[in-house]
């Protein structure tokens, strides 16, 4: 908002009317808009730091010192030429000094809530920092270095149409009240722009357009997942997206750069990061497959050649039993009192073996044996191949 200047007070019959303060007519106006408790105040700049300024001195300097030193050599001609020529640097510094209105009525006051600005023969422009668009020339680069060397141009714009442009050069201090400006209205404005975006809403900065999803410009859309690297150097603004780099407006002309940048940088790391988390989930739902198919070693069954089930060898194995089993038959055979039989006990079919039994029959006594098939049918048979064995009687 704007304000005259000056306020006349008083209507007696001579026509004079006492002029306000400047400080109290800035202090009505910080008061008007509600910005708060003043915090600082910028004079012009002085004509000494203006570089070029300096440069226009130094080149009339010298050609001031070649005149005197024609003028020594009574060379006339050549000094009223390069005195001639000096007139010309000292002309252009008074013309830079007027132009950037150098004058000392001028001044810029910082508030807790927005600034002022007045120049002599003008009115006074308050903006607030909830409501102000920004536009800088140039943005410092990282490093304390770097940003002591930027030259500082801003143009400030109201919501009732409020216009101031400055620079280094009009006011002093420059490096104090642009950091100052920028940092004030990106933190007062930047919340509101997050939330306008969380609940889905578009936000325009200028020419570029961005929410949730993704960033317009151009009429062309670019989802934030492609949007790979923000680079801003000098005066102007580029993104890579995919293999190609995208140039957006110069930065001069986005308002509020440093929120744009800002609320751009926080969508496309999101973005990153939620790809990013999408490709690991995946991959490990792949390897939990994977884990899955394949056999557990802690139930895993091994497999053990079978074992070879032995032939049976009944008829071709002789067992202690049949032994046994042929001596009981050998028993049966029938013998008379006084004569010996010969018992034949079956035996490997290679050889039979004979084992010669003598048996007495006489009255009440009576004798046995001892055969060899007696000791064997003592002795206990494996117990594994007892129901298998098939004596030779049997088939």
């Amino acid at each position: 908002m704007t304000t005259p200047s000056t306020v006349r007070q008083g209507a007696g019959g001579t026509g004079e009317r006492p002029m306000v303060p400047l400080t109290k007519l800035v202090h009505l106006m910080a008061e008007y808009q509600k910005l708060g408790a003043h915090r600082q105040t910028f004079l012009p700049a002085s004509m000494s730091e203006d570089t070029f300024v300096r440069a226009c001195g130094l080149i009339a300097g010298g050609l001031a010192i070649v005149a005197g030193i024609c003028a020594t050599a009574s060379w006339w001609t050549g000094t009223i030429v390069f005195a001639i020529i000096a007139l010309i640097p000292l002309v252009a510094a008074w013309l830079r000094g007027s132009l950037t209105g150098a004058v000392r009525t001028a001044r810029m006051d910082l508030f807790d809530h927005g600034l002022t600005v007045y120049r002599s023969g003008q009115e006074i422009a308050a903006f607030r920092w909830d409501t102000a668009e920004v536009r800088q020339s140039v943005i410092p680069s990282r490093g304390a270095a770097a940003a002591a060397s930027t030259e500082y141009s801003m143009t400030l714009d109201g919501p009732d149409g409020s216009h101031e442009s400055f620079d280094e050069r009009q006011f002093d201090g420059a490096h104090e009240w642009g950091p100052a400006i920028q940092s004030a209205v990106t933190a007062t404005q930047l919340p509101r722009a997050v939330a306008a975006i969380d609940s889905g809403q578009q936000v325009s900065f200028g020419e570029i357009a961005v929410d949730l999803g993704e960033l317009t410009f151009a009429g062309v859309n670019y989802p934030w997942e492609q949007v790979d690297t923000i680079d801003a150097q000098g005066g102007l603004i580029r993104f890579k997206s995919g293999s190609r780099w995208v140039t957006l407006p110069p930065i001069e002309d986005i308002p509020n750069f440093y929120i744009f940048n800002e609320v751009a940088e926080r969508l496309r790391i999101a973005a990153a990061t939620e790809l990013a988390e999408v490709a690991g989930n995946r991959s490990e739902t792949v390897e939990s497959e994977t884990v899955g198919t394949a056999p557990d070693p802690a139930h895993a069954v091994v497999e053990t050649p079978e074992a070879e089930t032995p032939r049976d060898e009944s008829h071709d194995i002789e067992t202690p039993g049949d032994h046994s089993h042929d001596a009981e038959m050998s028993s049966r055979v029938e013998t008379s009192s006084d004569e010996s039989h010969e018992a034949e006990i079956p035996g490997d079919e290679s050889h039979d073996v004979e084992v010669p039994l003598q048996v007495e029959t006489s009255g009440d006594e009576s004798h046995d044996a001892e055969l060899p098939g007696d000791r064997l049918r003592d002795a206990e048979a494996p117990s594994e191949l007892s129901h298998q064995v098939v004596t030779r009687s049997e088939v």
